[in-house]
């Protein structure tokens, strides 16, 4: 029996947390298995291919790794196209959670949607689910400062430069893979050399310009 959730998760935040452990305890209880749902590529970069600004809190690699740290049993990563894009809320029900992975209940965000043109509301998905014979439940926001912990607010919080407040909302301090690459040695003239950091992952978003500590890992090193 499977007890799923389905999301972007984009920078598995405290939010995203919160739903994924009502998962793992339903699971638990239940005696079935734990299941996330995403997809890759992130939808934005196939439906609005020519947007520049298009920028997230985690690479694929750093969003599983966070995802396992979360104590689910299954990552399901499906493949994301034009195709996709135009299957409906109930059609995804049936080939996906009923069909592959046989889901007694689905939980899902409170912002949450999926579909043709999103049309996977939470009415419509309750509709679709119920259906199925499937159990749904919707888990609220939760709350930081009055404001609905989201990626969009950690994004908005990393652009302008609240590092502190960013990372209690993501519950870790952001993360950035990549490789040093040589830049223009401005360091070592101010006696302060310094690495610098070509990220891995293209739509990776780079906090705003300023001087920030930090911890790093080299070959499984902490430094």
């Amino acid at each position: 029996m499977a007890i799923a959730t389905i999301g972007m998760f984009d920078g598995v935040h405290r939010g995203h947390r919160s739903l994924l452990s009502h998962v793992t305890a339903h699971a638990q209880k239940s005696g079935g298995e734990s299941v996330a749902i995403t997809f890759d590529p992130h939808p934005r970069l196939i439906l609005a291919p020519d947007d520049s600004g298009i920028r997230f809190l985690s690479s694929p690699g750093e969003k599983i790794s966070l995802l396992e740290e979360c104590g689910i049993d299954h990552l399901l990563i499906i493949p994301f196209d034009i195709e996709m894009s135009r299957m409906s809320a109930c059609s995804f029900t049936e080939k996906y959670l009923v069909g592959m992975l046989g889901v007694q209940h689905l939980y899902v965000g409170y912002n949450h949607r999926f579909g043709h043109r999103g049309e996977g509301n939470n009415p419509d998905l309750s509709e679709c689910v119920s259906a199925a014979g499937l159990g749904h439940t919707r888990i609220e926001a939760l709350m930081s400062e009055g404001e609905a912990v989201s990626s969009s607010l950690i994004r908005r919080c990393l652009e302008e430069g609240a590092l502190e407040r960013a990372n209690h909302l993501l519950g870790y301090s952001y993360l950035l893979h990549g490789r040093v690459v040589e830049g223009e040695r401005i360091g070592r003239l101010l006696g302060y050399p310094t690495a610098n950091i070509e990220s891995e992952y293209d739509w990776k978003l780079i906090p705003a310009d300023g001087v920030y500590a930090a911890h790093t890992s080299v070959e499984g090193e902490r430094r």
